[in-house]
């Protein structure tokens, strides 16, 4: 497999998460 290849996808998967945890803490805001 290629080394770029993995690099990006962790980057996507990092950022991924990321948002969700943005995504997460957007609603809790919204519900208090």
């Amino acid at each position: 497999m290629n080394l770029t290849y993995l690099k990006y996808i962790q980057a996507k998967v990092r950022h991924g998460l990321k948002n969700k945890l943005l995504d997460v803490q957007n609603e809790l805001n919204l519900h208090q």
